[in-house]
């Protein structure tokens, strides 16, 4: 349970570095360069791959420990588990707003919430599951040496 905790704590640390780092980079892109600020959906994807290549990077080593070797499989569970708690945010902050009528900011920290949780759980269990019982099992899960 401690465990489950701090890597909790770890999560939300890494969430709230990569939306800063998301950002920052969205803002470089749309103040620093006179074309992103035309094109700023382009700016925002840019921006999001990004911090979750950052995300991705935290929290295999840092938040969940995962020891073993980077994988193509495991950054693209990562990024749709990312995509899955992003959209399941968007549907919740548009059905809490316009649906029963909870106050636009309130509804974002509720939806916020609810996805964050998914997502910190399909990361714990599905991007960097503890793989002992896997190594031999799947080449996509090798152990670092």
């Amino acid at each position: 349970m401690k465990n489950l905790f701090g890597q909790l704590v770890r999560f939300g640390v890494v969430g709230v570095g990569n939306t800063a780092l998301d950002v920052l980079v969205y803002l470089g892109l749309t103040r620093g360069i006179p074309w992103f600020g035309d094109h700023y959906l382009t700016a925002a994807v840019i921006s999001f791959l990004v911090s979750g290549v950052n995300g991705f990077i935290w929290n295999k080593h840092w938040t969940f420990n995962d020891k073993l070797r980077f994988t193509h499989g495991q950054l693209i569970r990562f990024y749709s588990s990312s995509g899955i708690a992003l959209a399941l945010n968007q549907t919740l902050l548009w059905l809490f707003v316009s649906q029963f009528d909870v106050y636009d900011v309130i509804a974002k920290v509720m939806a916020g919430v609810s996805a964050g949780g998914l997502n910190f759980a399909l990361q714990k269990f599905w991007t960097f599951p503890r793989r002992e019982d896997l190594y031999n099992s799947n080449e996509d899960f090798e152990k670092v040496e």
